[in-house]
């Protein structure tokens, strides 16, 4: 299972799905306080890593991490899916490797 949440407001990104994520969190402790702070406790398993995603204007740089959810708030605005439901949900490319990592990865039945 992964958890993912749909992206709000307007443009081209809003209404697709995307994994949670924290401008600016650099740091294991930094993120690590995102995550507590919207709703989502984990183990940290270690960095998948890091690519940089050209979008329109903006140059994104993304790093990846894999942590092992262990409880996620049912306020957090988040849901949990299973491996069956990812072909349908409409990811941004930005977010490419790192669903293919988590196919090529996770183990899944």
């Amino acid at each position: 299972h992964g958890i993912v949440m749909r992206r709000r407001g307007e443009g081209l990104l809003a209404g697709m799905w995307e994994y949670p994520n924290f401008p600016g969190a650099r740091r294991r402790d930094e993120l690590e306080e995102a995550l507590a702070e919207a709703g989502i406790i984990g183990r940290h398993r270690g960095k998948i890593g890091g690519h940089t995603h050209v979008f329109t204007q903006r140059i994104w740089q993304i790093s990846g991490y894999h942590y092992e959810l262990r409880e996620l708030a049912p306020d957090s605005g988040f849901c949990r899916i299973a491996w069956e439901e990812y072909p349908s949900l409409a990811i941004p490319t930005a977010f490419a490797p790192y669903t293919q990592w988590i196919r090529d990865n996770i183990p899944h039945k």
